[in-house]
């Protein structure tokens, strides 16, 4: 059966709860021309469809536990945390019985719930929204393999892939682990009939970011000779990465996308385009100061030596500079009219620019101290910015080695 009225209703109060004023337009364009060109709450665009003439006895339990975790952030439609609660388990248990009972007809039906049941946790108010997340994350990647990547060709279930693969790529680049997002079907067969956008060909590139984290996190275990040439691999690795990104945004640098607010001011906020605009420099920023930062540990721990650095700016140099201009789009994202969208696609990218503004120290104490009134604006918003013990940063996860 298909989505009921009251349901249809529920998703759409979700959907328009959701999305920035300015992709509200767009979808509006993709929806008569059955295009997927959002990265990140796109998937959102498949639930319609995907339950037409599907049992949907998990996702209708889904979609309100997800549309209550968006209006918790809306002033005038704000639940109680006992009846969003409430509504969250409900939808749980209605997702356990389907598991137990899935099937080829009801597994993209299945993957839709456990996708909004994710979303929902990343604005749980409760502190086990971590762990939450991270199993809801483990359940997907097993579903996704199960499905196979030639399962998510058609448009509806393309929309689901797409929609939903930053999500799954910033999970892997926070836990410092593969996933099937770095395997090259993944990164082709979804995309055989649909294409890639900007978006989607920076995820495709940033997806062997996570493969390199985890072999960095394991070079201590190793014996000097095998430390040294994984350190030499992962330098080329990460500097494939640099390279891949700038030429991928090189082929669409047409025209100024964004702009500083106040032309004088060199630390002045950026605006942008439209928030789509927005997350490809956001991007572009996030996986390219990751990749600084590796580069800059690789040099100053392993003593590897990069000749791509040879008079030019040193690799934590670049790095801060990334984080910089992160910092100064945060103010962007957390507009109003970008309503959960804009901050909801940024919690991981702000906790990379703090950590390497942070590790830069004195030099960077006043860009410090603007992120942390920007992470405060989270928070505030309800969004609680991923931490480790001491606040340690975010390449410590698995080591603990600063």
């Amino acid at each position: 059966m298909s989505l009921s009225p009251p349901t249809r209703d529920i998703l759409n109060l979700a959907i328009r709860s959701f999305t920035a004023d300015s992709e509200m337009q767009m979808l509006q364009q993709q929806q008569s021309s059955g295009r997927a060109v959002r990265d990140w709450g796109g998937w959102m665009d498949a639930l319609p469809s995907l339950s037409s003439g599907i049992d949907n006895d998990s996702l209708s339990p889904a979609i309100m536990a997800l549309t209550a975790a968006i209006t918790t952030h809306k002033a005038d439609l704000r639940p109680t945390k006992l009846s969003y609660l409430t509504t969250y388990a409900t939808a749980l248990r209605k997702l356990r019985i389907s598991l137990k009972n899935i099937h080829q007809g009801n597994r993209f039906m299945v993957l839709a719930t456990i996708i909004c049941l994710y979303t929902a946790a990343l604005m749980l108010p409760i502190e086990e929204n971590t762990q939450t997340r991270q199993t809801h994350h483990k359940g997907l990647q097993d579903l996704f393999l199960a499905i196979g990547p030639e399962g998510f060709i058609s448009v509806a279930t393309h929309k689901l892939f797409a929609g939903f693969r930053g999500s799954i790529i910033f999970e892997a680049i926070y836990m410092r682990r593969s996933s099937f997002t770095s395997h090259v079907d993944w990164k082709t067969k979804p995309f055989k009939l649909q294409g890639q956008n900007i978006i989607q060909r920076s995820l495709t590139i940033a997806a062997d970011i996570p493969p390199l984290l985890e072999k960095f996190d394991a070079l201590d275990k190793m014996d000097a000779f095998n430390q040294e040439l994984s350190a030499i691999a992962l330098t080329t690795g990460f500097r494939k990465i640099i390279r891949g990104i700038y030429e991928s945004f090189v082929l669409e640098a047409t025209a100024p996308s964004y702009w500083q607010v106040f032309p004088d001011d060199p630390d002045s906020p950026y605006r942008f385009t439209n928030l789509s605009t927005a997350n490809i420099w956001l991007n572009y920023w996030l996986f390219r100061a990751i990749c600084f930062i590796h580069l800059h540990l690789l040099q100053t721990r392993y003593g590897v030596s990069d000749s791509a650095d040879v008079n030019q700016e040193s690799t934590l140099d670049q790095a801060v500079e990334h984080a910089t201009s992160i910092y100064r789009s945060m103010d962007f994202v957390l507009q109003d009219d970008m309503k959960i969208q804009g901050p909801a696609s940024r919690i991981f990218t702000a906790r990379v620019a703090y950590d390497i503004l942070k590790f830069d120290g004195a030099r960077s104490a006043e860009k410090l101290a603007a992120i942390q009134r920007i992470i405060g604006r989270f928070e505030l918003l309800g969004f609680k910015i991923p931490s480790l013990p001491d606040d340690r940063p975010f390449w410590t996860l698995n080591t603990g080695r600063v």
